[in-house]
């Protein structure tokens, strides 16, 4: 039997804010089975949107890959990075990563697995430069 995957409505947001990865961070660890999605949009093509993590504490993610627990910036359907707590992988805290949006949105998706283990989760700060 196939467990029931916990769905966030997608959300969207303007172009400066604080994202956290759900509802009872940093108190309660994030749920197994969670796909949610956040749009961040009003971008203008080629301007670039700054990511800060204050915050990064998933399940590790079965190497460079991070298959299992992971956030992933898309900014077309072929670019896309992920982020999980592998040493190749983790994001540095307190430091912007760049991403130059192709169009006017830029799509942001927590995935985990169906493993119980789970983490504390993630809270950056973003902006659109």
């Amino acid at each position: 039997m196939k467990k029931a995957q916990h769905q966030v409505p997608e959300e969207t947001r303007e172009r400066h804010g604080y994202v956290i990865s759900h509802n009872d961070f940093p108190h309660q660890d994030y749920t197994a089975n969670t796909n949610s999605y956040l749009i961040i949009k009003n971008l203008h093509p080629q301007q670039t949107l700054q990511i800060k993590f204050l915050v990064f504490d998933l399940y590790p993610s079965g190497g460079r890959s991070c298959k299992y627990d992971y956030l992933e910036v898309s900014k077309t359907v072929s670019e896309t990075r992920r982020f999980c707590s592998e040493p190749a992988n983790e994001p540095a805290l307190q430091r912007w990563y760049n991403f130059t949006a192709s169009g006017s949105t830029m799509e942001l998706k927590f995935k985990t697995d169906e493993n119980p283990t789970v983490g504390k989760g993630f809270y950056f700060e973003y902006r659109g430069k």
